[in-house]
């Protein structure tokens, strides 16, 4: 289902029951390393039946202050990138602002990066959905997947497998205030 605008699609589905609010802290590690101008980065998910799915394709920028933004990789537990059963790794584009204010480098591996623990908020679609991601263009999410609602004016998605392996619930209660 194509959505035009995200925001309205959030609103009214946590008004009519369909979408869930939930809040969620970030736990796992990511490798990150500054962009390359002009680098693309595809960003991979999978489907129900666990065919490839591109989720979002985008270019490293630099943002208004000529920063360049940090391209990140899911990884295991023992730091290694985690490469889906289509041979794709998960990377995306973080930019700069975002990535100093949300990320601090891990004291004992210099290449980890470990997120602030800061309580967001999500809800889970019951759709594969198609919108217009503000920082990344045109954005595919399977059904099953997060987008974080934190900041209604900032609306992105997680896949269901990334939300799983990166995310844990701490809190279910209706949380929109």
């Amino acid at each position: 289902m194509k959505i035009e605008n995200i925001k309205e699609y959030v609103e009214n589905g946590i008004i009519d029951g369909s979408l869930i609010p939930v809040e969620a802290i970030k736990v796992a590690p990511i490798k990150a390393r500054r962009g390359i101008l002009g680098e693309k980065v595809i960003s991979w998910s999978v489907d129900q039946d666990g065919n490839p799915l591109k989720e979002k394709e985008a270019l490293v920028t630099p943002d208004e202050n000529g920063e360049l933004g940090w391209v990140a990789t899911k990884i295991d537990k023992l730091g290694n990138p985690i490469v889906d059963q289509n041979g794709h790794a998960n990377e995306w584009i973080i930019s700069n602002d975002t990535f100093l204010k949300s990320y601090e480098q891990d004291s004992e591996n210099p290449e980890l990066f470990k997120k602030i623990a800061t309580p967001q908020k999500f809800v889970q679609v019951k759709e594969t959905i198609t919108f217009n991601d503000r920082y990344n263009g045109m954005y595919t999410l399977a059904i099953g997947g997060y987008l974080n609602i934190t900041n209604l004016d900032k609306i992105y998605a997680v896949s269901e497998r990334d939300f799983t392996d990166t995310y844990r619930i701490i809190s279910d209660n209706n949380l929109v205030r």
